[in-house]
């Protein structure tokens, strides 16, 4: 069961998750009674939900199998990169059917881990 942490530096009485704050909302609850004897310990204590720092996973949007395809053809001169990536899709004998499309992206950027960081450019100039 998640309990209530004290910021002694702060003064903050800490709320483990949103859910806990509510159900501590609720009159009579468990985690009611919690808080309510929280602050009758710590009267100069401010009660505050925990702030959870929730690492975001790094994305890479419109990467498309189409794009995956033209950057494959762009990088790889022997072929052998994309003979794995048509293994991937489904298109040889061995494999019939494509995997999820997630793990296609996840070997891609692990065979190519630079893309995505650095910005590509346009062959247009726009006007």
């Amino acid at each position: 069961m998640m309990r209530l942490s004290f910021n002694h530096k702060n003064k903050t009485i800490e709320m483990p998750t949103k859910k806990y704050a509510a159900a501590a909302a609720k009159y009579g609850t468990d985690e009611y009674i919690d808080v309510q004897n929280a602050r009758r310990d710590y009267p100069n204590y401010r009660v505050v939900t925990k702030n959870r720092k929730i690492e975001k996973k790094d994305t890479i949007k419109g990467l498309t199998y189409e794009v995956m395809e033209d950057y494959i053809s762009k990088h790889d001169s022997k072929n052998e990169i994309k003979k794995h990536y048509d293994f991937l899709r489904g298109r040889t004998e061995e494999m019939p059917c494509s995997a999820p499309y997630g793990k296609v992206k996840k070997w891609f950027l692990e065979t190519y881990p630079n893309y995505g960081k650095y910005p590509q450019t346009s062959t247009t100039i726009a006007q």
